[in-house]
């Protein structure tokens, strides 16, 4: 059977750790508890932007309802706007952290361990969309500035990118 951890999990044992360890330890080291930490603190420095992606998933929510909304002003703004959040901030969330919706878990790579999904699926959702938008179809840049992506670098490559957006908006609530 898989064990899940919560969020409050995470939040406890970090809390818990950062209080109990040595004056002067260094975080960083091989340890299996500092890894443990690292690995959490950043799980954790993700999740705060967890409000960020609700507010960018219900503008990009009204964007879509329109005919062929990859190809509106509309959506290259989004891009725009929301470039800080999938550049800088959660650019590595998927590469650290794994959505196993079957499980209802993310699985935390680095440690072999699973945290709930459910507060973590905006995140998810938001970069596998930004993935679409931002790298594969480049709509951040002036049409004539794109370069067509390798569908073969995606993981549905048989599906209309545009399909794809609305698969994973329709994957959580209108409210997050």
């Amino acid at each position: 059977m898989l064990t899940i951890l919560t969020i409050q999990d995470i939040f406890d044992w970090n809390r818990y750790y950062k209080n109990s360890r040595q004056p002067g330890e260094d975080f960083y080291n091989s340890s299996e508890e500092n890894k443990m930490y690292a690995s959490f603190h950043y799980l954790l420095k993700y999740y705060f932007f967890r409000e960020n992606c609700v507010v960018a998933l219900q503008k990009l929510r009204a964007i879509c309802v329109a005919e062929n909304f990859l190809e509106t002003n509309a959506i290259s703004e989004w891009t725009r706007a929301y470039e800080w959040l999938g550049t800088k901030k959660l650019v590595t969330f998927l590469v650290d952290n794994e959505p196993d919706e079957k499980n209802d878990a993310l699985k935390i790579l680095s440690l072999n361990m699973h945290v709930e999904l459910k507060p973590f699926m905006p995140l998810a959702v938001f970069c596998e969309i930004f993935q679409i938008i931002y790298w594969e179809l480049q709509l951040h840049l002036p049409a004539g500035e794109r370069k067509p992506a390798d569908t073969k670098e995606y993981q549905y490559p048989s599906l209309p990118p545009g399909t794809r957006v609305k698969e994973w908006l329709g994957k959580i609530t209108a409210t997050g």
